[in-house]
């Protein structure tokens, strides 16, 4: 309504000027005024009022009915968005959120990131009839999510002390707490002490029984995946029901919050004829690539790559993970399974750049220790699948862009 009292203001003020125009030319020849007139008189005449009140209504009522149409749950949880933008808590610098469906019911839950500071929780929520309040968890903005364990990790650290808990989530939206653990190996001034449900016991044992809730091979990080503006939340729970027109409100919904440097690409790694979404920030060794499906709804999958590029073969239904750092090389072979959550077939790691005696050269394959000779055969039969495509970076986000590739 802001936007049709503004235009017909706009037109009286061009018939104002127009007449102000025609007054003050008096003295120019009347060819000129009467050509200059007739221009203007036909500019306002072709623009009808009841034309213009009429689309901006009927763009503002599909917008209403596209908010009234959506499921219950983006429903609710668009509405605990907005009423977080809209509160003392919210910094626009800082905030961001997550969806992922920690519970395979088809629903995401919602994670929801105040910033990045120590203390910095997560607010998580699930939806059965109603939205459901899960409480806080992990620190410095975001927590853990162990798909393949179906746990979701929630931890503090500081002053040498480490302690949390891991939980799983009901289909009832009730969460249950599986173990608490503690331990205090930070601080070396003190006696160290290890701790599950408070009952103390040997590191090796301490360890062994966190290894039964996680896997250090696929561990997501929910909480800051997208920033939190309206526009971003309107194009995550954007109703959608097929997965182009998903996709396309998603990524101009992005196109407020991204940056020069953002790229996405589009492709169908699973065959089944819905392509997924790869968006990718830069091209810094730390960025890695948010992947996203269509199932019903946006469905975000995991992060993978660095330089802001991730490595596919088609042939063999593998992707490439990379990463370099201080002389230490690590590289990742893993395959997406029916449920979306990606699977280990092949792990390398080796440090022979960093490695500054015999003794710290390390050889692994699947975090076993290997000779060279077994770590060099091995890796070489990967690199030589010649069929690897980089996804990530095929289009700037722009609307063109966004267009064509989902033509």
């Amino acid at each position: 309504m802001k936007k049709l009292i503004i235009l017909i203001a706009s037109l009286f003020m061009i018939t104002g000027c127009s007449q102000k125009s025609a007054d003050n030319s008096e003295n120019k020849e009347n060819t000129e005024t009467a050509t200059s007139a007739s221009i203007t008189q036909e500019a306002v005449d072709s623009i009808s009022v009841t034309e213009v009140s009429a689309s901006l209504l009927a763009t503002e009522a599909e917008t209403e009915a596209e908010i009234e149409n959506l499921p219950a749950w983006q429903s609710a949880y668009r509405e605990e968005l907005y009423n977080f933008i809209n509160s003392d808590k919210y910094n626009a610098d800082e905030a961001c959120f997550s969806i992922y469906d920690i519970n395979n019911d088809d629903i995401p839950e919602l994670f929801i990131s105040k910033g990045t500071y120590h203390l910095a929780r997560n607010k998580v929520y699930t939806f059965t009839d109603c939205l459901i309040d899960l409480g806080e968890y992990g620190s410095e903005g975001f927590c853990q999510f162990y798909p393949n364990k179906n746990t979701l990790c929630s931890w503090y650290m500081g002053q040498g002390e480490n302690h949390g808990k891991y939980c799983r989530l009901n289909n009832d939206g009730s969460i249950s707490e599986l173990i608490y653990f503690y331990d205090n190996s930070g601080r070396e001034w003190d006696t160290t002490v290890y701790k599950i449900n408070d009952v103390e016991m040997t590191k090796e044992e301490y360890n062994a029984a966190k290894e039964e809730y996680r896997d250090i091979d696929n561990c997501i990080s929910l909480g800051r995946d997208l920033k939190l503006s309206k526009e971003v939340v309107d194009g995550v729970f954007n109703g959608a029901s097929d997965w182009k027109e998903c996709y396309k409100k998603f990524l101009y919904g992005l196109m407020t919050a991204v940056e020069n440097y953002f790229r996405f690409s589009i492709y169908d790694v699973t065959g089944d004829g819905i392509p997924e979404l790869f968006i990718s920030n830069s091209c810094a060794r730390a960025d890695s690539c948010k992947i996203y499906t269509f199932k019903n709804n946006l469905f975000y999958i995991d992060s993978k790559g660095s330089y802001g590029d991730l490595r596919f073969s088609p042939k063999q239904n593998l992707f490439e993970d990379e990463c370099s750092v201080q002389g230490a090389h690590s590289i990742g072979y893993d395959k997406l399974d029916e449920n979306y959550i990606f699977q280990k077939e092949m792990h390398f790691f080796e440090n022979a750049g960093a490695a500054a005696t015999e003794e710290e050269l390390r050889y692994e394959i699947n975090h076993e220790d290997v000779s060279p000779e077994e770590f060099k055969n091995t890796y070489e039969e990967y690199r030589a699948i010649d069929d690897f495509i980089s996804l990530g970076r095929d289009y700037a986000f722009t609307k063109e862009n966004i267009q064509r590739a989902l033509e």
